[in-house]
């Protein structure tokens, strides 16, 4: 029987945006809570525009919204996987920022960037011995940590592996609150995470932002015990 492949698309897009309808009904808060998260990224992408790495830090903010598009929809491996993303391509910002040379040879697709070398312990963006160059005799160690355990707990997503697999719980896609709920918490703690290293490294930036963002940003900061950043 041949499949008419245009009614396919019309019956899944129905299903997904009664999906969508479910998760926003039932979490109107968590929604509220990530866009706040996510206008305050979009905030510093404005705010850093004349930065030429500016574009990769456009993608996280487009991946974050990507995460949260599909997760309403009902499709949690592939929000955790733009997650995933989010995370690797905002500390790969970072990074080009301070090192322009390798940022103009992966333009021409002539570097590959790695997580690996993202949080080298030595040259890292998650290394003590950079982050201290921005804040002196903070300890960053519980930050360090927070990132390795988000982009552990995505790539479990990415790679596969069986429990974190969607089909295994049947093929059809549905809203699922607990696993949203799941899902919605390691969003925040990728926007928070992303949100503390932009603070960290562009200081003179966050402090010129109108009070009611600083006063987010020391919200983040302070489960990092970096609050006294933000004057």
């Amino acid at each position: 029987m041949q499949v008419n492949i245009r009614d396919l698309m019309i019956q899944s897009s129905g299903a997904l945006s009664e999906n969508a309808l479910m998760s926003f009904n039932d979490n109107s808060d968590i929604f509220s809570e990530m866009m706040l998260a996510l206008e305050m990224l979009n905030h510093w992408e404005m705010n850093l525009i004349d930065i030429e790495q500016n574009v990769v830090l456009k993608e996280v903010c487009y991946d974050m919204l990507s995460s949260l598009y599909i997760s309403a929809q009902g499709m949690y491996r592939n929000a955790y996987i733009c997650l995933r993303s989010a995370l690797e391509l905002g500390l790969s910002f970072i990074y080009f920022v301070d090192r322009n040379y390798e940022y103009l040879l992966w333009k021409v697709n002539d570097y590959d960037m790695r997580w690996s070398t993202l949080k080298d312990e030595n040259t890292g963006v998650l290394s003590k011995k950079y982050l201290s160059l921005f804040l002196g005799e903070y300890d960053v160690q519980e930050l360090v940590e927070s990132v390795k355990a988000a982009y552990r707990m995505c790539s479990e997503y990415v790679h596969g592996k069986f429990q974190y697999m969607h089909t295994m719980e049947g093929e059809k896609i549905l809203y699922q609150h607990e696993k949203f709920v799941t899902w919605s918490s390691m969003f925040l703690e990728v926007a928070k995470i992303m949100n503390t290293l932009l603070v960290i490294r562009f200081q003179n930036v966050a402090n010129n932002f109108s009070e009611d963002k600083k006063l987010s940003l020391k919200e983040m900061l302070v489960d990092y015990q970096l609050g006294g950043i933000v004057i």
